[in-house]
């Protein structure tokens, strides 16, 4: 196979790494921030004695730790989907390289039946 080929498909396996981990990350903070809210919203029944869910809730929403959680779920969002566009983008370059190769391999061919 050829070196240059080879150099191209490892920078996808590492970019598809890359972009997982990524992904991984960003979904497991999606989904903890449910469990997170549920958390805050017993602790601040416990600490003020509010009972309706809806108190609750909009204390938890205002806590510090929900705001983090939410700051660490953007960041998470943006390398997500960063390194799905860089994966996209050498995803498309190995398929103009193998466009390149194709047109190579086609004008060789009819050069070669011309002077056949």
């Amino acid at each position: 196979m050829n070196e240059s080929l080879e150099a191209r498909l490892q920078e996808l396996r590492d970019q598809a790494t890359v972009y997982s981990e990524a992904e991984a990350k960003r979904t497991y903070l999606e989904n903890y921030r449910h469990s997170k809210l549920a958390i805050l919203m017993k602790e601040v029944e416990l600490k003020t004695g509010l009972k309706t869910v809806a108190a609750q809730e909009r204390e938890a929403r205002a806590h510090p730790e929900y705001i983090e959680l939410l700051k660490a779920l953007r960041d998470a969002t943006e390398v997500a989907e960063k390194n799905k566009w860089f994966l996209n983008i050498a995803m498309r370059g190995s398929s103009l390289y193998q466009t390149q190769e194709a047109t190579k391999r086609a004008e060789i061919q009819a050069y070669n039946s011309k002077n056949s």
